[in-house]
């Protein structure tokens, strides 16, 4: 049985933050907005600053998610 994205995220997040970049690139992740916001909806806590990240050579602002506190 594959595991979710929402799982994926989740496990990643308990470790380290993560990126969209990141997402794609080691889950195949395109829209973790999304799976942040069902994360949320189950009553994690999930805080978003921007940061600036090297994209293939070029800076990019992009939201850079962390968990703060697991739901119970």
């Amino acid at each position: 049985m594959s595991k979710t994205q929402q799982q994926q995220i989740l496990e990643h997040l308990r470790k380290r933050s993560i990126t969209q970049v990141e997402a794609f690139s080691k889950y195949g992740i395109t829209r973790l907005p999304s799976a942040i916001f069902k994360l949320r909806a189950v009553g994690h806590k999930i805080d978003m600053r921007m940061a600036d990240v090297k994209v293939g050579g070029v800076d990019r602002r992009l939201a850079r998610y962390t968990l703060t506190r697991e739901a119970k």
